[in-house]
């Protein structure tokens, strides 16, 4: 007997917004900017190669509507010349919070 396909799980609401973003890779730092932030990550800007599987810390928010977000995160996919979609991976149940808050008050 076939088994069913697997569905993917539903992908995060995404909003467009453009936050400065600081991250290190492989202990060196870099500066982008997020083109969309979800409940789960976020979309950097940036037109340096990075590979899928690397780990990173992020730093980002939008004081006072979105308080300072520090997390660890892995890059999940690259864009080649366009940016790489960050998963965060270490959230907090505030910093959760204060993000669906924020992209609440985002509609698009």
């Amino acid at each position: 007997m076939q088994e069913p396909p697997l569905t993917p799980p539903p992908r995060a609401r995404r909003v467009d917004v453009a936050l400065q973003v600081v991250f290190s890779a492989h202990q060196s730092h870099y500066f982008a900017q997020s083109a969309n932030v979800s409940e789960t990550g976020l979309f950097l800007v940036t037109k340096r190669g990075f590979t899928a599987g690397t780990p990173l810390h992020v730093v980002f928010g939008a004081p006072p509507r979105l308080p300072r977000i520090s997390a660890d995160g892995v890059i999940r996919w690259t864009k080649e010349h366009e940016g790489i979609g960050v998963e965060l991976t270490s959230l907090t149940t505030e910093q959760k919070l204060a993000l669906h808050t924020f992209l609440d008050s985002n509609p698009n």
